[in-house]
């Protein structure tokens, strides 16, 4: 009887979990996705605009097809975050589109040609017969490159947002046709007289700064500490971000690590004691202190006591220690010295925080760390 109960609760158990979309209809996913192609956009309509500039400056009809790319921009994030919010912010990011626009602008500089009609060809397009100085203008070539460009930025990124969107690796097929494409423009731009940009050089600087630095920052991931994406702006107000969020490594659990110019000649000072369970002599005992990072730094351990041995990590924010001795630690662990940030005001005990994290008795076996306290105290 108990085994027929028994299956229809672990069946009804497992229909209750609750599971992610599956690549296809994930929204996560699909929000990175276009965020990607968004981006793609962008940084396309901006070279296309440089293009039809360079082929007909007009410095009002420049800024006028500028700004009609820029202000598609945000809305189309703000449309990709409906479902479910990914990573990525519009203002963030164009800086990005924009530095790769910049340089790719610069690798394709104009060049004015001119004619030399003792031999009826152009100097710099020198296989171009001219009569006249108009008749060696490159423009058209650079305009073509330029375009090339923002296609070529353009269709790599959409390889990435289909794939991303997808949950599946980037198809490679798809970065080569793109890529192969902006070569084949390149030379077909330069048949009437070469102008400045090479391919390889400017395809590199696309791949690399339009389309590899762009993935980088919209990964599909929800916004938030731990996520690997620094979000320095409000409400997250991160200043680092290393995929976790946790304690005792390079990033704090917050995500947040206050800022200090330290005063040299400073000092502040604390003790850590701890208390272990009844009738249990603790001979090592690993803990970690979280110290306010915005008032102290430069957290260094004092002398340890009589056959004491403390190996001491400072991590800016807080530090680890591991303290030993065989016959059994003292309650008292260590003092340890901090330098004051300036400007700012004293710590207090409310400050500090203090936690085992490992532990094991003279006769060498573990001890559950949360049966043992450990406290600050500032003499």
């Amino acid at each position: 009887m108990m085994k027929i109960l028994v299956l229809p609760l672990l069946l009804c158990g497992l229909l209750a979990v609750p599971q992610r979309a599956t690549a296809a209809t994930d929204p996560l996913l699909k929000c990175a996705g276009s965020k990607l192609k968004a981006t793609g956009k962008k940084e396309a309509g901006l070279l296309n605009c440089l293009s039809k500039d360079a082929a007909k400056p007009d410095p009002m009809a420049l800024s006028d097809c500028k700004n009609k790319v820029v202000l598609k921009f945000g809305p189309a994030f703000t449309k990709a975050d409906l479902k479910e919010a990914c990573t990525g912010r519009p203002e963030d990011v164009e800086n990005t589109a924009d530095l790769c626009v910049g340089n790719v602008a610069g690798l394709l500089p104009p060049v004015a040609d001119t004619c030399n009609t003792g031999t009826g060809m152009c100097v710099v397009a020198a296989t171009r017969p001219c009569k006249t100085d108009a008749d060696c203008m490159l423009v058209k070539c650079t305009s073509a490159k330029l375009k090339a460009a923002g296609k070529g930025a353009s269709g790599q990124l959409n390889c990435y947002s289909k794939a991303v969107g997808k949950g599946i690796d980037v198809d490679q097929a798809c970065l080569q046709k793109a890529g192969d494409g902006l070569t084949a423009s390149f030379a077909k731009a330069d048949l009437k007289g070469a102008c400045p940009g090479d391919p390889v050089a400017v395809g590199a600087e696309v791949s690399n700064n339009c389309v590899v630095t762009v993935k980088g920052e919209l990964p599909p991931k929800v916004p938030g500490c731990g996520n690997g994406v620094v979000e320095p702006f409000p409400p997250f107000n991160e200043t680092c971000d290393d995929g976790n969020a946790n304690d005792l490594d390079s990033c704090p659990a917050s995500c947040h690590i206050d800022s200090c110019t330290a005063v040299p000649a400073s000092s502040f000072g604390i003790h850590v004691t701890f208390t272990p369970p009844g009738g249990t002599t603790i001979a090592g005992l690993t803990f970690f202190v979280d110290y306010p990072e915005g008032k102290i730094t430069k957290a260094t351990p004092g002398t340890p006591g009589f056959g004491v041995g403390i190996f001491f990590n400072d991590l800016v924010y807080g530090f680890t220690a591991i303290a030993t001795k065989l016959t059994g630690l003292p309650t008292t662990l260590t003092g340890v010295n901090f330098q004051t940030c300036q400007g700012a005001p004293a710590a207090t005990l409310g400050d500090f925080t203090c936690k085992v994290t490992d532990a094991s008795d003279n006769l060498g076996n573990t001890v559950d760390p949360t049966t043992i306290t450990c406290a600050v105290t500032i003499p």
